[in-house]
């Protein structure tokens, strides 16, 4: 559960400006494109700041701003490589697989 405290904190709107960012520079993309990758940039600065300078061990007070704004401006560009990914050909080199 989100606290509403830490809805003001400065890695959050680091990772809002972050998404935001990235959102403008979305050149070639539709406007419905640029919310998506806005609120997907936005989702990753939110959830994943602080587990992020956690497994890093990185203070929050002062590295949390620019890691929420590097996971929100980076965060759709990561997701779309994850989903665009070909998983099954992945699996199917490492582990080999039959037809």
């Amino acid at each position: 559960m989100i606290e509403y405290k830490a809805l003001l904190s400065t890695d959050v709107w680091a990772g809002f400006f972050g998404a935001l960012l990235a959102a403008f520079m979305g050149h070639g993309k539709s406007v419905k494109e640029r919310l998506i990758g806005f609120a997907v940039g936005f989702a990753f600065a939110l959830f994943l700041t602080e587990p992020t300078l956690t497994f890093f061990k990185l203070s929050s007070t002062t590295y949390g701003g620019g890691a929420g704004f590097v996971l929100g401006f980076f965060g759709m560009t990561m997701a779309d490589a994850v989903m665009n990914t070909d998983w099954r050909g992945i699996i199917k080199a490492r582990f080999g697989g039959g037809a």
